[in-house]
């Protein structure tokens, strides 16, 4: 098991203590039971502003250079729609920043560092009054500009992501207000890619990227 599904793991499974705990000791919830009278829930709305850091896995097939990831930050702004006590649709906006080093196969290294700004739409299935989330849904790519730099020149503009992703992950409040979350992003399929500048160019080669990221964020739910 890689590094980072085993850190995964290890948090969701640490969230998942923290927030039941919580819960058992809090009257407060997101959500009062029905007291057998039609009526609105207390929210039928929320909103959710996170920050955190990032680690992401590359990979490249088709050619032998090595990639150092580098630790990347997010930060979001999400609107939770309530249908249900026990169920949400939430659309996100989220801005990434990522950067990672390659060495070629000739030994050449390079650089690469960019922005993405990610539009998720979560599907959330909520227990314990709603402070525990599980949730899953696709992810739409609205920018995705890096910068990669290589032999002494740099090219702007590159793009190294899909369109579409997918997150996956599970959410809190451990305590008033306060979010914790976990995450896994995914991709469906890799995106084509070139090294160096030019065929004549030793590290040269045609590859497929493939990009898997981790995150834990807190937030504030008003």
């Amino acid at each position: 098991m890689s590094g980072p599904i085993r850190y995964a793991l290890l948090a969701f499974a640490l969230l998942a203590g923290v927030v039941s705990a919580a819960a058992q000791q809090q009257e407060d919830e997101i959500f009062r039971p029905n007291d057998g009278r039609r009526r609105r829930s207390r929210l039928s709305m929320e909103w959710n502003v996170q920050a955190g850091a990032t680690l992401s896995e590359y990979s490249a097939h088709g050619t032998t250079a090595e990639i150092a990831p580098k630790a990347g930050y997010h930060f979001s702004m999400a609107i939770g729609m309530l249908f249900h006590p026990n169920f949400a649709v939430v659309p996100e906006l989220r801005f990434s920043h990522a950067a990672f080093d390659m060495t070629g196969r000739a030994g050449g290294s390079s650089s690469v560092k960019g922005n993405t700004l990610d539009f998720p739409i979560r599907f959330e299935g909520r227990i314990l009054r709603g402070r525990l989330r599980f949730y899953a849904g696709p992810a739409f790519t609205l920018m995705d500009k890096y910068r990669f730099s290589y032999g002494g020149s740099t090219e702007e503009g590159m793009r190294i992501r899909p369109t579409v992703t997918y997150v996956a992950g599970i959410a809190g409040v451990p305590v008033r207000r306060m979010t914790v979350d976990v995450r896994f992003n995914g991709q469906f399929n890799r995106t084509e890619q070139i090294y160096g500048w030019r065929a004549a160019d030793p590290d040269y080669a045609e590859y497929r990227l493939g990009i898997y990221g981790f995150s834990v964020s807190i937030g504030y739910l008003f």
